[in-house]
């Protein structure tokens, strides 16, 4: 179901938000943005989700999570309607964090509510979806206060430019997919199920770490493409306040993971996890390299259309990690997958570094080339 969502959602994080951003005062344009990403998402989950339907009835063993994954793909279709990304663009942070937050927290108390057996899975997706679902109508009207969503208008032409536009951020997407979500699997292939539990336990720590990053590059990016528009001169000096500011942020947090390894694994996995204690270790560098590799992707070379740029140096750094991890993974289990992710993730973010040192007089000297054009004009 991460898969299907990952074609569904496509690139319109980055390339929509983007639009929305540049276009935050002219109402009717973003009610087209809107709609046409609408469109354009529904057009990929259609077809996604038909190819997944296929392969549910071919594989006997989807076969018998038949229910299960129903239930979890109602939580796609009314996703498609989702405005996390719209808001994001008109900079409308607190109440898109508000819903979310509230999302969590009900499912908490439902799931012991309600959950008390191994049978009791397809009742764990239910909640997850139908929270989705109501998030989604609640954002929704939530967005259609901010700007006039209505009348409803489809527009085929302009879903397939979104489909285009977003090609690219897809590519990066599905790049880092290749040494995210397929690690687990590799790993338990190569080194075994208790192997793949340890890594799993320690990447759990290091997710929760690098999320406290995250949302600081998302909150950031619709006001530099905002302020490209209106003042170049001040969006530059944001990105390198934000760069700055989240490099000493995430190397703070590196640098606690790696001292609290101990402490933490007992408290939040359990003595039996001990062994992951060396591998959250390993881990501890990426917090400092995703933290300074989101500002230079998110918050530099995606504002100034350098997305061809990210989604080479992805799939790149995709095909490097299923490259070295069953390699490491066999000779060292765990740890060798921790730096196998460690040295992918090195990779993007020196590579990114270099691709904007090359890019240096566009990234950072574009104010002066407007005012230099705008004189000659």
């Amino acid at each position: 179901m991460g898969y299907v969502s990952l074609v569904t959602d496509w690139g319109f994080g980055f390339t929509a938000t983007k639009e929305v951003a540049s276009h935050a005062t002219d109402a009717a344009a973003l009610r087209k943005i809107y709609w046409n990403t609408v469109l354009a998402k529904a057009l990929l989950c259609s077809c996604t989700l038909l190819m997944f339907i296929a392969a549910v009835w071919a594989i006997p063993q989807w076969r018998q999570m038949g229910s299960i994954l129903f239930v979890a793909s109602l939580s796609l279709v009314t996703g498609i309607f989702s405005t996390a990304w719209f808001l994001q663009g008109l900079e409308k942070i607190v109440p898109m964090a508000t819903i979310s937050l509230v999302n969590r927290f009900l499912s908490v108390p439902m799931i012991f509510a309600l959950v008390h057996s191994p049978e009791d899975v397809i009742v764990v997706v239910a909640i997850g979806a139908g929270l989705g679902t109501i998030s989604t109508v609640i954002s929704f009207f939530v967005a259609n206060r901010a700007v006039a969503l209505l009348p409803i208008h489809f527009d085929i032409k302009g879903a397939c430019q979104q489909i285009k536009a977003g090609a690219s951020i897809f590519l990066s997407t599905a790049g880092i997919s290749l040494y995210t979500q397929s690690n687990i699997i590799m790993i338990g292939a190569v080194a075994g199920p208790i192997q793949a539990g340890l890594y799993n336990g320690a990447e759990k720590i290091q997710r929760a770490v690098i999320g406290l990053i995250g949302p600081v590059s998302s909150a950031v990016y619709p006001r530099i493409n905002n302020l490209l528009v209106s003042n170049p001169k001040q969006s530059h000096q944001l990105m390198r306040i934000t760069l700055i500011a989240q490099g000493l942020f995430a190397l703070c947090l590196s640098a606690g993971m790696y001292l609290t390894a101990d402490i933490g694994t007992r408290l939040l996995l359990g003595e039996q996890y001990l062994s992951a204690i060396p591998i959250i270790r390993c881990l501890a560098a990426l917090p400092f390299l995703i933290g300074v590799s989101n500002v230079l992707g998110i918050n530099m070379m995606f504002p100034f259309g350098m997305n061809n740029e990210v989604a080479r140096i992805t799939l790149a750094s995709g095909v490097f990690n299923v490259a070295m991890l069953p390699l490491l993974t066999y000779f060292l289990g765990a740890i060798g997958a921790a730096i196998s992710i460690v040295l992918t993730e090195t990779f993007v973010t020196v590579s990114m570094a270099w691709v904007i040192y090359a890019n240096r007089h566009v990234v950072f000297k574009t104010h002066q080339a407007r005012v230099s054009l705008e004189h000659d004009e």
